[in-house]
């Protein structure tokens, strides 16, 4: 999964006559990370060519279905640090280490209750050994990869940031491309190494990001930590649907027709999420922006959000309509040519979630996370209902409409929320 916000001059909000310095910044800081998270991707689609070759369809399967089980079980962890640095960018110098320590506690919790529940979900799934260790690694992998990035972009290194997005990727492809040149071809040594490499590019990059800030038990007390749970609250019922969203179609096209198709419907699911490459980058540079917009000045800092995105989110869509077909017959292997369709099908329903998610990361920094669950539960809902029918009766093309569906109905919420400017009620409280 998965996080363009600065209409400031020093901590003041901008007066709208001085809009258009602010979204020079956030230009700016979205070149940066367009640039970081294409190279990311390119080291990704790395890591998918790498397994997939030395696996084939059926090991690629395996790999795809233990990471879907990841997704589902880190439920309580995808999206549960998305307070943390709209709560750092509020906070003043020692207020910041406060903030830290609540949410890293209330994180940990849910870490552990994780682990707990991942342990029968694995096996009942099938998953024994080895694999369901390399399940529980990718949790851990899950958690350490939000939170530090929370971190970063909270304390305003967003160099840092996207020399992290390259680094994780970096270190999964290093570990999977010494693993198939040496022989090695079981599928659970390519679970763990995904998993582990958050941690692993944490070591990379810490030393020259130079983030002082250190949590402390001492300034844990029940108050700051209810705080912080109240504000993640909405954001872990938005990930169970997020989640659902995302991860049915693989469960049902598993059920219904086995491995080898969930390892080829894996391949043009991970060569998709190219789609994502700007709008992601907008969606994790607007915190600044959007964490100090106010309701009267919400429809204007919409308009203004919507028009580049939708164009420059069209640049990879045509991209892959046109290339993904032969990069999955030539790059990845004929093997996995038969996945075509769905890959098109795919492409078009990531560049409608991709400009969902700049909507999503606006209105969680603006306090408001129960619009982004709304619009989550809605596209979850779409999916379940329509997954089944559609793989019986189409395969992974109908796995994919599954998706693209609710993709859209998604979009089509927010953006009417979006336009309207002033939702109903009043920003969630959060820890500050």
């Amino acid at each position: 999964m998965a996080s363009v916000r600065q209409l400031v001059a020093g901590r003041q909000l901008l007066a709208p006559a001085r809009l258009g310095a602010g979204w020079s910044q956030l230009f700016g800081r979205s070149v940066l990370l367009v640039g970081s998270t294409g190279l990311a991707r390119i080291l990704g689609f790395g890591f998918t060519i790498v397994a997939a070759r030395a696996l084939g369809p059926a090991g690629f399967g395996l790999v795809t279905f233990t990471l879907t089980l990841a997704n589902m079980a880190s439920v309580a962890l995808f999206n549960s640090p998305a307070g943390l640095a709209p709560a750092l960018v509020r906070a003043s110098g020692s207020e910041r280490r406060l903030v830290l320590s609540s949410y890293l506690t209330v994180i940990g919790v849910l870490l552990l209750a994780s682990l707990v529940a991942a342990i029968p979900l694995g096996l009942i799934t099938g998953l024994r050994g080895a694999v369901l260790a390399g399940l529980l690694a990718n949790l851990i992998g899950i958690t350490a990869l939000t939170v530090y990035r929370e971190v970063l972009r909270g304390v305003d290194r967003y160099g840092a940031v996207a020399a992290y997005n390259v680094a994780c990727n970096l270190v999964q492809l290093v570990a999977v491309a010494g693993l198939w040149f040496f022989g090695f071809t079981e599928p659970v040594l390519y679970i763990t190494a995904f998993g582990l490499s958050s941690l692993a590019a944490i070591a990379v990059v810490a030393p020259w990001a130079h983030v002082s800030l250190r949590p402390s038990l001492r300034d844990v007390n029940r108050e700051r930590v209810s705080a912080a749970a109240r504000f993640v609250a909405p954001m872990l019922l938005q990930t169970v649907f997020f989640m659902l969203w995302l991860n049915a179609d693989v469960i049902v096209l598993k059920a219904l027709a086995g491995l080898a198709p969930v390892g080829e419907y894996g391949v043009a699911k991970s060569l998709a999420n190219a789609a994502l490459l700007i709008p992601s980058a907008i969606a994790t540079a607007l915190l600044p922006q959007a964490a100090r917009i106010g309701n009267k000045d919400a429809r204007g800092y919409f308009v203004s959000l919507l028009v580049p995105v939708c164009a420059a989110s069209l640049l990879p869509l045509a991209g892959l309509g046109v290339l993904g077909p032969w990069v999955l017959s030539h790059v990845f292997g004929p093997a996995f040519a038969a996945a075509s369709g769905a890959l098109v099908v795919l492409a078009l329903g990531m560049t409608l979630y991709g400009v969902a998610i700049t909507l999503d990361a606006s209105w969680t920094a603006m306090s408001r996370p129960s619009l982004v669950m709304l619009g989550t539960a809605a596209s979850a809902f779409v999916t379940l209902v329509l997954v089944v029918p559609l793989v019986l009766a189409f395969g992974m093309i109908g796995a994919a409409e599954a998706v693209a569906a609710g993709a859209a109905i998604k979009l089509a919420i927010l953006v009417v929320v979006s336009l309207r400017g002033r939702p109903a009620g009043h920003p969630q409280k959060e820890l500050a």
